[in-house]
Formats: C-alpha cells, sequence, structure tokens
C-alpha cells in the first residue's frame, strides 16, 4: 500500500469522534456589535465586492492572486494614487477560501506577501501527514476526545491565524470578511457575522478564527 494511502487512513481513524467546539454564550444585550461599516460617502471610489469560492489550498492561491493583483492597480485620488485593493468593501468565502479572506481581513493588502510565505509556498499536506502519525498527537486527540480534524486546525492557528478570534476581524476600518460555512444535516448556509450569531445566542467576538477555516 503506497505511504499516502497509509497517511490518508490515518487521517481516517483519527476523525472517529466529532470535532468539539466550545461555544461562548452571548451575555451582553442587545447583542453582538457590529464595529464594520461600509463607507459610501466617497463617491469617486469604488465598492469592491470579492467572492472566494472553496477548493482546498488552490482556492486560498487563487483569492491571494486576485487580491494582490488588486494590490498593484493605483488610480488618482484626492489624496494621490489610491490602490484598488483599499476598496474592497466585502469578501465573502467558504472552504479553503475563507483561509486567505480571514488572512486578507486580519493583515490586510500589507500582509499579502507574507501569506505566501507562511502558507502557499511551505508543503502544507506533509506537515499534516506528519502530524496525523505523530505519537504526541495521537495521545493529544485520545486525551482531549478532538478529531483529526483538530489537526489541521492546530496547524491553522500555529502558522497564521495565532490564536486571533473574530474580535480581530470585527473592527472599524476592517474590510467586511463573511466567512460561510454549510449545516451538513440541512443544507443551510451559515454566515459567520455577529447578526447571525446573535441567533444562536453565541459571542461572536470570541470565536476563534482557525476551526472556521
Amino acid at each position: 500500500m503506497p505511504t499516502r494511502t497509509i497517511l490518508i487512513a490515518c487521517l481516517a481513524l483519527l476523525g472517529g469522534c466529532a470535532t468539539h467546539f466550545e461555544n461562548t454564550a452571548l451575555q451582553q444585550k442587545p447583542g453582538n456589535e457590529e464595529r464594520r461599516r461600509i463607507d459610501v460617502a466617497q463617491k469617486e471610489r469604488p465598492q469592491i465586492l470579492v467572492a472566494i469560492s472553496g477548493g482546498g489550498s488552490r482556492a486560498a492561491a487563487l483569492g491571494w492572486s486576485v487580491l494582490r493583483e488588486l494590490s498593484r492597480y493605483r488610480y488618482p485620488s484626492e489624496s494621490g494614487t489610491r490602490r484598488l485593493v483599499d476598496d474592497v468593501a466585502i469578501v465573502s468565502s467558504v472552504s479553503g477560501g475563507s483561509v486567505i479572506a480571514a488572512y486578507f481581513g486580519l493583515n490586510g493588502a500589507d500582509g499579502l506577501d507574507a501569506f505566501e510565505k507562511e502558507f502557499l509556498v511551505p508543503d502544507n499536506m506533509a506537515r499534516l501527514e506528519l502530524d496525523a502519525i505523530d505519537p504526541a498527537t495521537l495521545i493529544k486527540l485520545a486525551v482531549t476526545g478532538g478529531s483529526r480534524i483538530q489537526i489541521e486546525e492546530d496547524y491553522f492557528d500555529q502558522q497564521i491565524f495565532h490564536k486571533r478570534t473574530f474580535a480581530d476581524l470585527n473592527q472599524p476600518g476592517k474590510p467586511f470578511v463573511i466567512l460561510n460555512a454549510t449545516d451538513m444535516a440541512s443544507g443551510e448556509v451559515f454566515e459567520f457575522t455577529p447578526a447571525r450569531f446573535d441567533d444562536i445566542c453565541s459571542n461572536f467576538d470570541a470565536q476563534p478564527i482557525d476551526p472556521v477555516c
């Protein structure tokens, strides 16, 4: 049996338990605060909406390429020249596309070069496969009741998100990033926004970013 097949089988075995999410109950009233705003006061500026599909690291790479190209194009404005990427008002994403969407929301256009080095250049699959068969990882998952998804979450956290939460995305001046997921049972789309978290009485700002991506 090929080595890669064995490693994938190990990952499947690790997935015997469901992923554990720690829900932080919403305490404040009237609910979660949306701090981001779409500025329409400047009529000469475009409002750019970016949608990034799923597809693993390839989707993240495609989204990164689009955002990087937008950062290279400039146009004259009252304050001099302005980058098109600075006019990105909304980013909506799913699955692998949410990796670059969240990264862009946290670090802005100036962090795009770092994303290439931190996520696109390393062999992420090889790292995940090695972690999957690491005895320390197996013991940790057995003790905590975690699943193979926890390996991916830990990798994202260590590599690019560094324990940041949606509070870091939900700030004035940040692009309106909407990470989307799907309820596997009902097929219903769930948007990671303050208003949607009100519906489930959950604290939006306290939610870690890495499990979502």
